[in-house]
């Protein structure tokens, strides 16, 4: 079974001085890890963005900023995990969002879990949005 994986990155900063994403990647990958929850002042901040983008949507019921690794060997970088259905509108927002906060080339992987994908999560990291 692959996994779906939405990668957003912040784009260059335009004349207007506006920062835009980049265009999301998407990528399947067979196997990824949940190696725990990713934390700090930046990321508390993002996690502050996001939590109305998801209080709007009564589909998403938590979402978890994580560290993950794609392959047995690979290195951990960071996904924003959401249980719910794939919303691509959501998506644009989540890249605008962490277009404004975060540097040129700075990653950050999407992925929308299922059922038991997000119990796997749940005993590594704790949801920083849940829906009540």
């Amino acid at each position: 079974m692959f996994d779906s994986l939405k990668r957003l990155f912040r784009g260059s900063t335009g004349a207007s001085g506006s920062r835009s994403p980049r265009p999301v990647e998407q990528r399947r990958e067979r196997l990824i890890r949940f190696v725990g929850e990713q934390d700090g002042e930046p990321e508390r901040s993002l996690k502050s963005t996001l939590l109305p983008l998801f209080a709007a949507r009564p589909a998403v019921r938590n979402a978890y900023l994580a560290r993950v690794a794609c392959g047995p060997t690979s290195e951990a970088g960071v996904a924003l995990c959401i249980a719910g259905p794939e919303d691509a509108t959501l998506v644009a927002e989540l890249a605008t969002a962490f277009a404004r906060q975060f540097a040129e080339g700075v990653p950050l992987d999407i992925l929308f879990l299922s059922g038991p994908r997000e119990l796997e999560l749940q005993r590594v990291c704790r949801p920083f949005y849940g829906a009540g």
